[in-house]
């Protein structure tokens, strides 16, 4: 049977302390409760920038959907797709169908993430691409009432194999 014995007041101090210390040290508190960034965002516009040529396209259409949320507690998901993107013949989709739908994703990753100034950044837990995972990725934000502006650093795009700056835009859902 557990028995439970009162602190005193300089271990309560002394845990209390400890507490505080762990706490603010945990991936939990690494995002600002107070950032206007928490919530979910659906996605209106992606477009990227190939870094070599300096030209501007938008390869997943103009509609793109797709998903990202931040929680108070410093967790991120996101999932985006491009447009139109069909729905395989049958329940399970053969090889080439599997194929399109795999290179129709724009992103699909979780993680951690944390806010200083109009930078983030994302420890990536797992992707939809295993050489993201366990990586950081690094955005520059700006939120204009219900609006999201993403910018990334310059990435390899995993699809082209070209470094690209990827450039998003989102309203607020929640």
């Amino acid at each position: 049977m557990l028995q439970y014995r009162s602190l005193g007041r300089r271990q309560s101090l002394a845990a209390a302390a400890l507490g505080g210390a762990a706490l603010a040290a945990s991936p939990v508190c690494a995002a600002d409760t107070r950032s206007p960034i928490v919530g979910s965002w659906r996605l209106t516009g992606f477009s990227m920038t190939d870094q070599e040529t300096n030209v501007t396209t938008t390869p997943y259409g103009e509609k793109p959907g797709g998903m990202m949320t931040y929680t108070p507690g410093g967790r991120y998901v996101v999932f985006l797709a491009g447009e139109g993107r069909p729905a395989p013949a049958a329940p399970v989709p053969t090889q080439a169908e599997k194929a399109d739908l795999f290179g129709s994703i724009i992103a699909a990753y979780s993680g951690t993430y944390r806010v200083e100034g109009d930078q983030m950044t994302i420890r990536v837990d797992t992707a939809w691409t295993p050489a993201w995972n366990g990586t950081e990725l690094r955005r520059t934000f700006a939120i204009e009432g219900d609006r999201l502006s993403l910018r990334t650093n310059a990435l390899l795009n995993v699809s082209t194999g070209r470094k690209i700056v990827g450039n998003l835009t989102l309203v607020r859902v929640e």
